[in-house]
């Protein structure tokens, strides 16, 4: 990690979308470091109450010589535009999704300052209670349902939904999206047709450093749906075939569709071959998750065609905490 003093130089900005912002980091007192190397706890950052935890994406996760010579700058810019695009949308849905405040750059790194997920992610949880109670794993479910709604209608796909980048708000009890690098945005020039230009000279500035982590931008073999597997057209419905694989490694204690390699793994995928173990006897869950892992992206739960996200929020499995979160909204005249 970078210490206090090797941050002094850098400058933090906020884009023009969310509202223009220049503040030296220097400014901002490094209070400590937590247990993961990716995080920081910082004072005062811009947008940010005094003490608030706050996340540092690092630049040991995103090196720009790496970036730059891998051409994954436009991952760059399409992270940022949906975290913005969230950031700055209103309603009881934002708390589900990790916020950023601002980021910063030095010659060789970028960083994001985000909210921390102060309760670890979701995959550690599950890997440390073996498999989730079915109550606990309804609650966790009807939240990032409710989070993909909310996404949706901005305009905005997930398409990397899995355990890791479920964070958990430990202090208030839900869940909050992250790691928005293989999104699609629709009507965004981000996305990956299009890319935005690259400053030759910040190219040029780079200097040579060891590769320390590959950054991460891309979907992940066990819980991408059959059409962005095979690269056909995708819509909201492909964060549902994921939402399923999540509710079934919930309550399970690992995915649903697993292999020796990748190319097993895609082959289970594209056949949807999957199957319950004996010791889950919970029948609504496992007709939710039969309903989601649908290979048909039209005949998929949550899908247009089917009656979109309410038809996953008031599926049985969810319907209690669905009502206890549109009761919680309505206290809070959201």
């Amino acid at each position: 990690m970078r210490r206090e003093e090797d941050l002094k130089e850098l400058t933090a900005s906020e884009d023009e979308d969310v509202g223009r912002l220049q503040i030296a980091v220097a400014e901002h007192r490094l209070v400590h470091v937590v247990e993961s190397r990716h995080q920081l706890v910082v004072e005062d950052v811009g947008g940010v109450t005094a003490g608030e935890l706050v996340f540092l994406k690092d630049g040991e996760e995103c090196l720009k010589q790496q970036i730059i010579r891998e051409k994954k700058v436009h991952l760059i810019y399409r992270e940022k535009e949906a975290m913005q695009i969230l950031s700055s949308s209103k309603g009881y849905a934002k708390r589900f999704f990790v916020q950023i405040f601002c980021t910063f750059q030095d010659r060789e790194a970028l960083y994001f300052v985000m909210t921390l997920g102060s309760g670890g992610d979701l995959r550690t949880l599950i890997a440390k209670e073996k498999k989730l109670q079915a109550d606990v794993a309804a609650k966790y479910a009807a939240q990032i349902a409710m989070a993909l709604d909310h996404m949706h209608s901005l305009g905005v796909l997930h398409r990397d939904l899995k355990p890791e980048n479920v964070l958990l708000n430990k202090e208030e009890d839900h869940i909050m999206l992250s790691d928005f690098g293989s999104a699609k945005i629709l009507n965004s020039q981000s996305n990956d047709s299009q890319k935005p230009p690259e400053n030759p000279q910040e190219t040029a500035d780079v200097p040579p450093r060891p590769r320390v982590r590959k950054c991460s931008f891309v979907g992940t073999a066990q819980y991408v749906s059959p059409e962005v597997l095979t690269n056909q057209p995708v819509s909201e419905a492909c964060d549902y075939w994921a939402l399923g694989c999540v509710i079934y490694q919930m309550l399970v204690g690992r995915p649903p569709f697993t292999g020796e390699t990748e190319y097993f793994i895609f082959q289970a995928v594209m056949k949807a071959d999957f199957s319950f173990p004996e010791d889950l006897d919970n029948a609504d869950a496992k007709d939710l998750i039969k309903m989601l892992l649908v290979l048909s992206p039209s005949e998929r739960l949550g899908s247009k065609e089917l009656g979109g996200a309410d038809t996953v929020q008031h599926h049985p499995f969810l319907a209690k905490w669905t009502d206890l979160l549109a009761a919680d909204m309505e206290r809070l005249n959201i």
